[in-house]
């Protein structure tokens, strides 16, 4: 059991840090000393990975029983809807 526990951990460290890199590229305007452009890509990939989680507990939920299935889609329904209008939001200011 332990692991287990200290290779997720281990493997969530690793793609924790991989988006970090992924998301902290240099900008080609911030290298000519002009005003770098903002680019939302750290909240798109948390976004992906956020979505791609999600759907462990609606499984789990379904194999748990019918009714715990449709109220753990129901619940991620709503969390999908109030993201998606902050990243709107977030949208919006940076253009």
């Amino acid at each position: 059991m332990t692991l287990v526990t200290i290779i997720g951990f281990s493997l969530g460290v690793a793609v924790m840090l991989g988006l970090k890199m992924l998301t902290q590229a240099p900008d080609q305007n911030a290298l000519e000393g002009q005003e770098p452009k903002r680019q939302p890509r750290s909240l798109i990939l948390t976004l992906a990975v956020d979505f791609t989680r999600d759907g462990l507990p609606i499984g789990v939920g379904f194999a748990a029983g019918a009714k715990q299935g449709v109220l753990f889609t129901i619940a991620l329904a709503l969390e999908a809807f109030f993201l998606g209008f902050l990243v709107l939001l977030v949208f919006e200011m940076l253009v």
